[in-house]
């Protein structure tokens, strides 16, 4: 007989949280441009982003919970930066799941004529771009 589910719940607390901190689209892209731009400030990210402040925050604090970034406080200004190098390996892999959801790995590197994309690991191009342009930001 197998062991309730309920007894490994605070063994997955923690990837649960992982789940909830990536599962808010606006939130993983804040997450996306932390990880492009390095640190920035709750304000910085305002003025990049155009979403309010308060929604900037709220999304950034709850990022921080779930382990996902980093903050350090300069008087009034907080200032977040991607977690650790695992979050922003994680993150890299999320851009690359959207680049083959994207063309469903069927578009090649204009130059080696390799497919799967330039970020598939199979192109060897100095700066392989896809003729879909789906990984184009």
């Amino acid at each position: 007989m197998s062991e309730p589910l309920t007894d490994e719940a605070p063994a997955t607390a923690p990837l649960a949280a992982l789940s909830t901190g990536l599962a808010d689209p606006t939130r993983l892209e804040l997450l996306r441009r932390l990880r492009r731009d390095g640190p920035r400030s709750v304000g910085e990210r305002v003025e990049a982003s155009g979403i309010r402040q308060p929604s900037v925050s709220k999304r950034l604090a709850c990022a921080h919970g779930c382990a996902l970034l980093e903050r350090e406080r300069h008087g009034r200004v907080v200032v977040y930066s991607v977690g650790s190098d695992e979050v922003a390996t994680l993150l890299e892999a999320g851009e690359r799941v959207r680049e083959i959801a994207s063309c469903g790995g069927a578009c090649f590197c204009p130059i080696c004529d390799e497919g799967g994309g330039p970020l598939s690991g199979r192109c060897q191009c100095p700066r392989p771009r896809c003729p879909c342009r789906c990984c184009e930001d």
